[in-house]
C-alpha cells in the first residue's frame, strides 16, 4: 500500500514538473513573440558599441533605480561609449546621440521630428497635445500657437509677470533673517500661477482642491510614463493594465477636470476674441496677437476637427510645460549664486546700472540691458540641465552622422552628454558663466547648447520661459540676498524626466544693500 502510495505521489510530481516547464516554455515562446525584434534593427545594433544586455529586458534594468543611479548611468554611457551607443528596451532600439553634427542631421530631417513608439505611454496624460502629438497633429498646431510665443510680442506679458512675481516677493519677505528653507516650496507655484494667467487668464485659488491635485497629477503622470517607457515587462498591456490603469484613470480625470473648469465661464470671451481677432487680421494683418490667444487658438483648432479632447490636450500641454522647467531652472540659479557670492554680487551690479535704487518693475527692455544675468542663466541650464534625454523617431531610413539609420529606431538625444562634454566645455563640472561670454559662444557649435532642443520640434515658449525666469530673477534678486550652507558638492541630481535636486533648493535670505559692490 505504501509503495502504491509513493508510486501515486511521483507520477503525481513528474505531471506537476511536466505542466510547470510546458507553461514555462508556452511563457516564454509568448515573451520572444511579444519581444521580437526587426531584424533590421538587430543587424544595425550589432555595429553600434553599447553595454551589455539581458534576453529579452535588454537594458532595462539599468535604470531599475532611476534618480542619481540613472544619471551616473547616462553619463557613463558617453564617457565609455562615446557619442554613439545603442541600448535596447525590450523590443525596441534606442540609440543615444551626443556629436553636434549628427544632432544637426536630427534636428534639421523632417524624418526624424516625430516621438517613437517606446514614448508612447506620455500620450496617456498629454494626449495629442504638442508635447506628444503625432506629426500630421503637431505640424499643423504648432503653426497655428506660434505667433502667440513670437519674441516680438513677449514685452506685452511684463505686466501680467510682474503681478504675480511681486506678489511672490511680497511672500518671502516673511523669511528674510531666518532659518534656511526650500525655494521649491514657493516658485513652483508662482510658474503655475504665471502660466495660467498669461495663457488661460485665469486666477488661481490654491484653496480649491482641484488646482492642486492637477499640480500632483502632473508629476505622477511624469513619472509613471517613464517608468512604463523604460521598464520592458510594462511594455506587456496586460501588467500595464494591471498595475496603472486604475492611477491612469485617475490623474487623467484629474487632469481633465481641471481644464474643464479653466474653460467653464470663459466660452463667451472666446467666441468674442475670435470675432475680434478676425477684425483686427482684416484691418492688419501684422496686427499682434492678444495675450489670451492661447486659450482661443486651442478653442478654434477643436472647433475646427470637432474633437474637444484635443483642445485639453493642448490647455494640459501649455500648463505643464510652463510650469515645473522654469521652477527648477530658477532654483538651481538661485541656489548656485547663495553659493557663489562673487557671482551675486556682480549680477547686482548690473542691476544697479539698469535700475540704481529704485522700487520701479523690470520690463522687456530692461531684460535686454542685463547681458551678464542672460550668462549665468544660460550656464544654470547647462550645468543643470532640465531635461537630460529627448527622444525622437527614425519615421524613414535616413542617413545620420555618415550612417543608414533604419526605420524604428528611436533616438536618445543625449543634451546632457553635450552640455558635459569637456570638447565644448571645457571644465564642465564647474559652474562658470563665462561659458556664455560672448568670446566663449563664439567658438562653440550653436547645438552645444540645448536648453529647448532645436530646429522646427524645439520648444515653443522659450523666449516666453526666458522672459519668465529673468523677470523673477530681477526682481528677487534687487530685493534679498541669497545664502547657503549647501556647497555644488552637496547638491546630487536625481534624473527623472526633468532634472532635479535630490535633497532640495535650501537657501535663506537677507535684505538686499542697495549699493553697489564697488561703493
Amino acid at each position: 500500500m505504501s509503495k502504491i502510495r509513493d508510486e501515486i505521489i511521483t507520477y503525481s510530481t513528474s505531471v506537476k514538473i511536466g505542466l510547470l516547464t510546458i507553461l514555462i516554455v508556452l511563457l516564454w515562446k509568448y515573451l520572444m513573440k511579444l519581444f521580437r525584434r526587426d531584424h533590421r534593427l538587430v543587424t544595425f545594433a550589432e555595429t553600434l558599441p553599447g553595454p551589455p544586455t539581458i534576453p529579452i529586458i535588454g537594458n532595462g534594468l539599468d535604470f531599475y533605480y532611476g534618480g542619481v543611479h540613472a544619471m551616473k548611468k547616462v553619463m557613463g554611457y558617453t564617457e565609455k561609449y562615446g557619442h554613439i551607443y545603442r541600448l535596447w528596451f525590450g523590443k525596441f532600439l534606442v540609440v543615444g546621440l551626443s556629436k553636434v553634427e549628427d544632432l544637426e542631421d536630427v534636428f534639421m530631417n523632417s524624418k526624424t521630428m516625430g516621438k517613437p513608439e517606446i514614448f508612447r505611454p506620455f500620450q496617456d496624460y498629454w494626449g495629442d497635445g504638442l508635447f506628444t502629438g503625432p506629426m500630421h497633429i503637431w505640424k499643423k498646431n504648432r503653426k497655428r500657437f506660434q505667433p502667440i510665443f513670437g519674441n516680438n510680442i513677449m514685452g506685452l506679458y511684463t505686466p501680467e509677470f510682474n503681478d504675480k512675481i511681486y506678489k511672490v516677493v511680497d511672500m518671502m519677505k516673511t523669511l528674510l533673517n531666518g532659518p534656511e528653507f526650500d525655494a521649491w516650496d514657493y516658485l513652483p507655484y508662482l510658474s503655475f500661477d504665471i502660466i495660467t494667467k498669461t495663457s488661460l487668464d485665469v486666477e488661481l485659488d490654491w484653496n480649491d482642491k482641484s488646482v492642486l491635485q492637477f499640480h500632483n497629477s502632473v508629476k505622477t503622470g511624469m513619472e509613471t510614463s517613464l517608468l512604463k517607457m523604460l521598464r520592458p515587462w510594462l511594455h506587456i498591456k496586460f501588467l500595464r493594465d494591471l498595475l496603472y490603469k486604475k492611477q491612469v484613470e485617475k490623474v487623467q480625470g484629474s487632469m481633465l477636470k481641471f481644464s474643464q473648469q479653466t474653460i467653464q465661464n470663459k466660452l463667451n470671451i472666446i467666441k468674442d476674441d475670435i470675432l475680434r481677432r478676425k477684425n483686427i487680421i482684416n484691418q492688419d494683418p501684422n496686427e499682434v496677437i492678444s495675450l489670451k490667444s492661447f486659450l482661443t487658438t486651442a478653442y478654434e483648432i477643436q472647433e475646427e476637427v470637432n474633437n474637444e479632447k484635443l483642445m485639453h490636450d493642448e490647455i494640459i500641454t501649455m500648463i505643464t510645460g510652463g510650469t515645473d522647467t522654469t521652477a527648477i531652472t530658477n532654483s538651481f540659479f538661485l541656489l548656485a549664486v547663495a553659493i557663489y557670492q562673487d557671482i551675486q554680487s556682480k549680477l547686482y551690479d548690473e542691476m544697479y546700472e539698469v535700475f540704481g535704487d529704485s522700487d520701479r518693475y523690470a520690463d522687456h527692455d530692461d531684460v535686454k540691458r542685463l547681458p551678464y544675468l542672460d550668462q549665468v542663466l544660460k550656464e544654470t541650464l547647462r550645468r543643470f540641465t532640465l531635461a537630460p534625454v529627448i527622444f525622437r523617431d527614425v519615421e524613414e531610413d535616413c542617413k545620420i552622422g555618415g550612417r543608414l539609420f533604419p526605420a524604428g529606431t528611436a533616438l536618445m538625444i543625449s543634451i546632457i552628454g553635450v552640455h558635459f562634454d569637456p570638447e565644448y566645455y571645457p571644465n564642465p563640472w564647474k559652474f562658470d558663466p563665462e561659458n556664455f561670454s560672448p568670446e566663449a559662444v563664439e567658438k562653440r557649435h550653436k547645438l552645444t547648447f540645448l536648453p529647448f532642443s532645436s530646429g522646427p520640434r524645439n520648444c515653443i515658449g522659450q523666449n516666453y520661459a526666458m522672459l519668465e525666469m529673468k523677470l523673477t530673477l530681477i526682481a528677487l534678486l534687487r530685493h534679498f540676498s541669497f545664502h547657503t550652507t549647501m556647497t555644488m558638492d552637496d547638491i546630487k541630481m536625481n534624473m527623472g524626466f526633468l532634472m532635479t535636486s535630490v535633497d532640495g533648493y535650501k537657501m535663506s535670505i537677507k535684505p538686499r544693500n542697495r549699493k553697489p559692490s564697488y561703493l
